[in-house]
């Protein structure tokens, strides 16, 4: 059984940075995963600026020769999953996925899951967090899962833990109100579609893990991880990856005791 506990997940863009040399996991038991954005064409995104020259330029992700060479780079430097940032049914990602990347020639090469925007599909109150005693929470979180269902999970490269369609739940930790129940509905009525969810949540952060709050969000979860450790804090680039090796151990250690597992994000 592979468990989902074995991944690391990088945070790339794809296409934005040079790669030097072959880096291929050494270990066949760890699962190398990326966050993946199938968003930019022309006037999508690239005009928001960026670091140094693409190597494929300011392409679009529709076109096929860019992601078969996203493919080629993810198989050859030992990247084995993209988590697909995901904003609704039938926005320009959704069709980007199902209609471009999913119909690669190489799709064989990879394997993807989706991450599950929520600030691009929920809405948040007034302290900034998502409270799930707003009944349009509930309901577009169930509707968008439902889609997903139907549209991803029978594709044979779409990540399967357990045989579990796995999807990554970005910034869950700032869910509030009846979350408890959203997710309880959530998987009943997934399951009526024939899926048991293995759920990701993006909950790892600066805060204690060892509050009861977080631990009770975090058995929502059959994993957590973190999308970003990055903060605009002061001094946080002195010692950070001491920092957040010490942080990741605090996490580890709850979310074992909980039979969560805990993905870290380098």
């Amino acid at each position: 059984m592979k468990r989902l506990k074995y991944v690391i997940l990088l945070i790339l863009i794809t296409g934005i940075v040079s790669i030097n040399s072959p880096t291929k996991s050494q270990a066949s038991d760890i699962m190398v995963g990326a966050f993946y954005y199938p968003w930019y064409d022309n006037y999508r995104h690239w005009q928001e600026g960026y670091k140094g020259n693409p190597i494929l330029g300011e392409y679009s992700s529709r076109d096929q020769a860019v992601i078969s060479r996203h493919i080629d780079w993810a198989y050859k430097y030992g990247i084995d999953l993209f988590l697909m940032s995901w904003w609704g049914p039938n926005s320009y990602e959704d069709v980007t996925i199902k209609d471009y990347f999913m119909k690669s020639k190489d799709i064989s090469n990879i394997k993807f899951a989706i991450l599950y925007e929520t600030l691009g599909r929920l809405k948040t109150d007034e302290k900034g967090r998502i409270s799930f005693d707003n009944p349009y929470n509930k309901l577009i979180l169930v509707e968008d899962f439902r889609y997903i269902s139907k549209t991803y999970f029978n594709h044979e490269q779409y990540l399967k833990i357990d045989n579990k369609p796995v999807v990554c739940i970005y910034l869950s930790r700032i869910f509030d109100g009846d979350y408890k129940g959203a997710i309880k509905e959530l998987r009943e009525e997934i399951r009526k579609e024939g899926y048991e969810l293995y759920l990701i949540g993006d909950q790892v952060y600066w805060q204690s893990p060892y509050k009861e709050s977080e631990k009770d969000l975090m058995k929502q979860f059959d994993a957590v991880t973190a999308y970003n450790m990055h903060t605009s804090v002061p001094d946080i680039d002195v010692n950070f990856v001491e920092k957040v090796s010490s942080k990741y151990k605090q996490w580890y250690e709850v979310a074992s005791s909980l039979g969560v597992d805990f993905i870290p994000n380098v």
